[in-house]
């Protein structure tokens, strides 16, 4: 059972943010399927790898289209993304010395459901509103 989430509201009009956020919702709803059906020993490890390729190039493409826009508020964008690199981090800490218990499958999966709610859903919109053409877009999709 995945978690409901439309694509559309994770879409920006931004062809590579949105494939990589896209990307994070696919690897959001296969650990909540992992972690329902106690398979969540390799899918917490494959998560983990899976967003530290994600952040890296994720966050590169959206910084280089935060300063081509001068976004004002990028420092705490980057803040945004550094602390999800250190919670990451954290976690695969957590998954070499205990093991994929189910208290980490659960933290693991509320990070990610508040990174996508915070970050994805709230702070991307503030980004998509100072680029030419996509100002109108949470209007044209009905999301806020």
């Amino acid at each position: 059972m995945a978690i409901f989430w439309h694509p559309d509201l994770v879409r920006m009009g931004i062809e590579a943010v949105d494939r990589h956020q896209l990307q994070f919702l696919r690897n959001l709803n296969t650990l909540h399927d992992a972690y329902l059906r106690q398979t969540r020993s390799v899918q917490i490890l494959a998560s983990l790898i899976f967003l530290e390729r994600y952040s890296a190039a994720s966050f590169r493409d959206e910084e280089v289209i935060l300063r081509q826009y001068s976004f004002p508020e990028i420092t705490r964008h980057q803040a945004e993304h550094a602390a999800l690199v250190r919670d990451i981090r954290e976690f695969k800490l957590m998954l070499l010395r205990d093991g994929a218990t189910a208290q980490l499958a659960w933290r693991v999966q509320a990070r990610l459901c508040r990174w996508l709610v915070e970050h994805i859903f709230f702070t991307h919109r503030q980004m998509a509103r100072l680029i030419p053409g996509r100002g109108d877009w949470s209007f044209k999709h009905g999301t806020l």
